[in-house]
């Protein structure tokens, strides 16, 4: 059903409006009269309430300035000329259709200080503020959230009604009233949402959600930026489109770095043309049958009446044949598994293998050995591979040697050893070649207290990966080369653990007793009695292997490991979550977690998160031993959270040093140094003991060579081996 006005008022109404085309001003009291005949308008004229406030904002300011009198004259300004000419046009043949509560599509928004959020159809968008974007107040920025989620999820939808959830009252009401008669910016960009929606011939209709029930797009809106992202500096891209001509389409681009007005981006993004170039393409492949019929078609050489003929004389075995060999997603995934690009569990397995052929060979004496055990024990991936520098800090008589292992490094230094050499070496000098860096890694030291197995020539060799635990592991994370492994596997005092995700559970096998009886299916089952709120995507124990911190960006969660094992048997384990407010009140995701080896108890962990604080906890009793706030050593310590991240000024790992201890030094009072490595190459000295409340910062640390001649600006990850001197090992994003 539509709604119409009469010929009759279409007619007064357009009258009236040629009287003021003609004029640059006119009486406040006529102009008031003219927009109250426009009002009354409105509800048959689509669109019509938008083009009344530039009249309406100028007819109050006229007010203000004649001290509310309306004889007095005003300016009509030439924008409110451009609404007038609308209404002209318009008033002659508009109709609009009556309202109802059905809507075609339904979306949520949210913004905060850090960017914006929108949800619709179970699908996430979201953004970051600029600067500029950032001197707005929240109110701008939750109506500037609404119309970036339109465009992000109805840029190509035409005549539909939206319905907007938001929690903001201001821009509900900017919305609904198609702009603000009080606040200019509101007004200005209220207006630029409804000619969007105009072009488009979309209705839409904003309601209140409260905030609680809006947390998913608030959620969304709290996601810092990742550190990838980048553009071409504008004068090099002027150059290159000089000589090379204008592209037409930005295939790998955000709404904040496209160089085109045509863009694909990673994820749904205000204006992108298509949502993931990697899977842009529309048509699947047909199948060989219709591959060699396009063949035939596009060679032109075969008139199209004899395609078929031709295709019918193939047998199936020949076109299964065919089939072997075209390129299907499928294949091409499996291919990469053949040749070692997917690999979950052959790390684990490969590196033990090579321990162990170390023993056999009589090597178990080496450092090296050690080493391999070591990194064969928590299968976890290296974000970045690394790569072979040496060279030293000096600050304040502090020296540490750095190295920089090249090729893919498997090496995790925070889970238990699961070896024991027959002989620690009782003092290492400084590495002085790169044969003798490995060797000059100590990291069986007094201080790890790591619970250890001792091998020898008897061991068998190494087929753990027929345990059921690792087969029920592999099938369920299936082809998708995505699923990874990474962190859902750990080892410590003869059992092997397994995370899996789906259930919220944590599969345990005995290593040792495996391999002596050569029994591959026998397994204990850890059931938490409150399973984590956030996605697990590292298993972390301590050194007694009696505490298991489960981690992900979103959160932390400890378990009490049982004492007593029964095979074949569930377990049920109490489970606490550390920081709840941090992470999901305030949304801050977690940077690193690592156990505090100076613990007396064995149960305190520290957490780096991205509000830039180091935090000491003892999960014990959840408590807050001490924290240390980062953001004050930034060197742009001015700027927000966001931007210092795209430019490296925030800290993202750090890993602990370890202490010297004078002589009947009780452990408690020990100083356990840290060094918290920041994304532009600074490492800071963090000190603290067990007993002290204020950890102690110094820094950033000398380095030599420069960080900018040898480091690069994109720090990722660092570990620290403990040897004498220690051992530093820096990764980076881009692989060096």
């Amino acid at each position: 059903m539509t709604l119409s006005l009469p010929d009759e008022k279409r007619e007064k109404i357009s009258k009236l409006l040629d009287l003021f085309s003609n004029s640059s001003s006119s009486p406040i009291r006529r102009v008031a009269q003219l927009l109250g005949t426009l009002s009354s308008a409105c509800p048959a004229i689509k669109y019509g309430r938008l083009y009344t406030k530039l009249l309406e904002r100028a007819k109050d300011a006229a007010l203000k300035e004649n001290e509310g009198n309306y004889n007095r004259k005003m300016t009509i300004p030439d924008s409110c000329q451009v609404d007038l000419k609308w209404w002209q046009e318009q008033i002659k043949t508009a109709v609009n259709e009556l309202k109802n509560d059905s809507f075609d599509l339904c979306m949520s928004s949210d913004a905060s200080r850090t960017g914006w959020g929108c949800i619709c159809r179970n699908e996430r968008a979201f953004g970051w503020w600029s600067e500029d974007d950032l001197l707005n107040h929240i109110n701008f920025l939750e109506l500037k959230a609404i119309f970036l989620g339109l465009q992000s999820f109805a840029s190509n939808l035409e005549n539909i009604k939206i319905l907007i959830r938001t929690d903001n009252t201001t821009a509900l009401a900017s919305v609904n009233k198609m702009g603000s008669i009080q606040h200019k910016k509101l007004n200005t960009l209220a207006r630029k949402i409804w000619q969007w929606c105009e072009a488009r011939n979309i209705w839409i209709f904003a309601s209140y959600i409260t905030s609680k029930d809006n947390h998913e797009a608030d959620a969304a809106s709290r996601i810092l930026p990742p550190e990838t992202e980048w553009m071409l500096d504008e004068n090099v891209f002027q150059s290159i489109i000089s000589y090379l001509g204008q592209p037409k389409i930005d295939l790998f681009a955000s709404y904040h770095n496209t160089k085109c007005p045509t863009f694909i981006s990673w994820y749904q993004e205000p204006q992108s043309w298509k949502i993931d170039n990697t899977r842009s393409s529309e048509r699947h492949y047909p199948g060989s049958r219709e591959a060699i019929r396009e063949a035939y078609l596009t060679n032109g050489n075969v008139p199209s009446g004899a395609v078929d003929t031709m295709i019918s004389s193939l047998s199936p075995s020949t076109l299964k044949q065919y089939a072997n060999e075209t390129p299907t997603p499928t294949r091409f995934i499996r291919n990469c598994e053949a040749i070692g690009l997917f690999q979950d569990l052959n790390p684990f397995e490969e590196t033990f293998k090579k321990a162990v052929e170390n023993v056999k060979r009589g090597c178990s004496k080496s450092q090296n050995t050690a080493m391999a055990f070591r990194t064969a024990a928590p299968v976890v991936q290296a974000k970045s591979p690394l790569g072979l520098q040496l060279g030293q800090y000096r600050k304040e008589g502090l020296k540490l040697d750095i190295a920089k292992a090249s090729g893919n490094s498997l090496m995790d230094l925070d889970s238990p050893s699961i070896v024991r050499c027959d002989e620690v070496l009782s003092s290492v000098g400084p590495p002085t070649t790169p044969d003798e860096v490995s060797r000059s890694s100590s990291v069986l030291n007094s201080f790890d207290k790591m619970p250890l197995v001792d091998v020898n020539d008897s061991v068998p060799d190494f087929n753990f990966s027929q345990h059921k635990i690792i087969r029920d592991f592999a099938s369920t994370r299936g082809e998708d080369p995505t699923k990874k492994c990474l962190g859902l596997i750990a080892y410590g005092q003869e059992i092997f653990y397994i995370w899996e995700s789906c259930k919220n559970e944590l599969h345990t096998a005995n290593v040792k007793q495996s391999l002596r009886d050569d029994v591959w299916d026998e397994e204990t089952v850890l059931r938490l009695r409150m399973p984590p709120l956030f996605t697990v995507e590292r298993l972390l124990l301590n050194s007694s292997c009696s505490l298991m911190a489960l981690t992900g960006p979103e959160g932390v969660a400890v378990l009490h490991l049982p004492e007593s094992w029964e095979k074949n048997k569930i377990i049920h384990v109490p489970c606490v979550s550390l920081g709840e407010r941090i992470f999901q009140g305030e949304r801050h995701l977690l940077r690193c977690a690592k156990w505090n080896p100076g613990s007396p108890s064995d149960s305190h962990l520290v957490t780096l998160t991205s509000d830039e604080c180091l935090r000491c906890y003892n999960v014990l009793d959840k408590s807050v031993l001490w924290s240390c706030h980062l953001s004050k050593h930034s060197v742009i310590s001015h700027l927000n959270i966001p931007s210092r991240i795209m430019l490296g000024d925030t800290p993202v790992n750090f890993d602990f040093v370890s202490p010297t201890l004078q002589p009947d030094e009780p452990l408690e009072t020990a100083e356990w140094p840290i060094l918290v490595l920041w994304g532009n190459g600074n490492i800071f000295y963090v000190v603290s003991t067990m007993t002290s409340k204020k950890p102690t910062i110094t820094g950033p640390l000398l380095m030599s060579p420069a960080s900018d001649d040898n480091y690069g600006s994109d720090a990722s990850s660092l570990i620290v081996i403990r040897s004498s001197p220690p051992l530093v090992i820096l990764s980076t994003c881009s692989g060096t």
